[in-house]
């Protein structure tokens, strides 16, 4: 069958269970649809007809003019084979099956029903998402079909896949709410249409800066491995395995209709296509950031700036356990921060531990983006005793200046942690709230570089 391509891109869709009712999951895919300002034609099809947003709704399929080229199925399941009959017949070419009760219920009839789609697809050449998921999202285009309400997404260079169906639509709300998206696939059952297929369209979509994925099990994995290989290449993908555990693993085969199989196995997979694999959900959500705003390391040398010495342990800590490097700064360097700084200033070797004086702050700040024995930079903040204007001038004076990462760390005042949050939602500045997770996502951009110099 065809590529899946049409489930980003198609010119036409097929609503099959639209609603008129709003917060229904049917309304929500057309008003996704109209609010994401889709180009393409759009059929809705529901047996009591009548209109929809200004769309007119057809009683059956076979009324439906012409041929969309996509269907999204919203349907009881058990009605879901006849309709992708009669789509078949109306030459439909893909189609995102959100309606669950099939194989994931583990029951005969489910397991049934999921067979006969996949096999009357088949029959018709039409590819398939689903069943059991949130449908898709290209927020370039429009051809937004999920029916969770997605109104207002920020677009972003992130694009991210699940097997997870309801955690694929909160985990798009959560990025629609913070990083931003640029596409979305949830794959539910994944009866056909597999993650290896959208990591390989993914690799060469020109408006995708880095890959996230959540899996419970791949199949293929040697084809997943060739894919992943290929596409890390190109630009980072990031993973997040579900099933790592015995209990894990019982609970993937009541979710997914899948089994986790063995997670040696995957890491081995994982570390040998340069993926790079996130341990939680909010490293997984960490390490999205940092690839979606900054460019990537040249090496592993830390240069760490801080209004607080304690700050800087744990920041020398958190990092040297990951095996970053804080190089000591040249003395001539040194010198030059001594000329601008208090005499109470007491360290500058790197890391810099400014004491809250401003003028050692900033300058500090901009010769470690300007060291050439320096590959990344930490800046952390202790936000008590400090001004948010001089935070936030030292701030905007590196954002876009250099062509070196850095994350930051805030910690302390409320006014100071709110303002750079809001620098974090405009795609600014990666912001953590621990030296913990700022070193791990810095080390993450590190370990993407090494991977791909191998």
């Amino acid at each position: 069958m065809g590529d899946v391509r049409l489930f980003l891109e198609a010119k036409s869709v097929a609503i099959i269970g639209v609603s008129s009712t709003p917060e229904h999951r049917g309304y929500n895919v057309i008003n996704n649809l109209v609010s994401s300002n889709y180009s393409g034609e759009i059929y809705n099809v529901n047996p009591k007809g009548g209109e929809v947003l200004g769309y007119r709704i057809f009683s059956r399929i076979e009324e439906i003019p012409g041929e969309p080229e996509l269907a999204v199925i919203l349907i009881p399941a058990k009605s879901v084979p006849q309709a992708l009959r009669e789509l078949g017949e109306k030459k439909v070419k893909a189609a995102i099956i959100e309606s669950a009760g099939f194989a994931e219920t583990g029951r005969e009839e489910g397991i049934e029903l999921q067979r006969d789609v996949l096999e009357i697809a088949k029959r018709y050449g039409i590819r398939l998402i689903g069943p059991n998921c949130m449908g898709t999202s290209n927020f370039s285009n429009g051809l937004v079909t999920s029916f969770t309400n997605l109104t207002g997404v920020k677009r972003q260079n992130i694009a991210f896949l699940t097997q997870g169906g309801i955690f694929g639509g909160a985990l798009l709300m959560e990025l629609a709410q913070s990083l931003g998206c640029n596409k979305a696939i949830t794959l539910g059952n994944e009866v056909d249409a597999t993650e290896t297929e959208f990591i390989d369209y993914l690799a060469d979509d020109p408006e995708t800066r880095v890959i996230g994925l959540y899996i419970e099990e791949i199949k293929g994995k040697g084809r997943f491995l060739d894919i992943a290989k290929r596409a890390t290449r190109k630009k980072p993908v990031v993973i997040l395995k579900g099933g790592v555990t015995e209990e894990g693993a019982k609970a993937v085969a009541s979710h997914t209709a899948s089994l986790a199989g063995n997670y040696i196995v995957y890491e081995a997979m994982f570390k040998q296509s340069g993926i790079i694999q996130a341990y939680s959900l909010e490293e997984f959500l960490d390490y999205l950031k940092i690839f979606s705003y900054m460019p990537l390391p040249r090496g592993n040398k830390l240069g760490v700036v801080s209004t607080s010495g304690t700050l800087c342990i744990l920041t020398c800590d958190a990092s040297s356990k990951l095996g970053l490097e804080v190089p000591k700064l040249p003395a001539e360097t040194q010198q030059k921060m001594r000329d601008r700084a208090e005499a109470w200033v007491s360290n500058l070797s790197n890391p810099v531990d400014s004491g809250g004086d401003r003028d050692t702050f900033k300058a500090a700040a901009h010769h470690l983006f300007k060291e050439p024995n320096i590959d990344m930079v930490s800046i952390n903040i202790a936000a008590a005793g400090v001004g948010l204007d001089m935070v936030t001038e030292t701030v905007a004076s590196v954002v876009g200046a250099y062509d070196k990462p850095f994350a930051l760390c805030v910690f302390g005042s409320s006014s100071i942690v709110a303002e750079l949050k809001e620098w974090d939602k405009k795609s600014l500045v990666p912001v953590y709230p621990s030296p913990d997770r700022a070193a791990r996502a810095l080390n993450a951009l590190y370990q993407y570089t090494r991977n791909k110099e191998a």
